[in-house]
């Protein structure tokens, strides 16, 4: 029962494709080109933005790599803020704008792409 459930919710989430985000169904949170509405809304749109330039960028800048203890805890309080947006937004109503959806997505990708980055590190061997 659980799993045709979650099939009805999936079928009615696309059943808005190119009218609102599918992420939440907010058609003011992305962006609306001819017509037809993005797919993402702004944070989701942001947070694979900048999980994809932290993974192709971090690694090729030494100068401002992090240690192997403080990149995870760096990483985590990049995603703090929109964990906080997301719970104040859904939980407790608090309206969010476009501005604080971009921002705190970038954020987040940033802090998704340091932890991405700290787990599949090469390891140094010892000889």
């Amino acid at each position: 029962m659980i799993f045709l459930s979650l099939w009805d919710i999936l079928i009615e989430r696309f059943s808005y494709f190119g009218e609102a985000p599918l992420c939440n169904l907010n058609p003011e949170s992305t962006f609306t080109v001819f017509g037809f509405t993005f797919f993402l809304c702004y944070r989701c749109l942001f947070i694979i933005v900048g999980l994809l330039a932290t993974s192709i960028l971090y690694p090729k800048s030494n100068k401002w790599m992090l240690s192997k203890r403080i990149q995870p805890i760096v990483g985590i309080l990049l995603i703090l803020p929109t964990a906080i947006d997301g719970i104040l937004q859904y939980g407790f109503l608090v309206p969010s704008n476009n501005f604080l959806r971009i921002s705190t997505g970038t954020l987040a990708g940033i802090g998704f792409g340091l932890l991405v980055e700290w787990i599949f590190r090469p390891k140094k061997r010892l000889h």
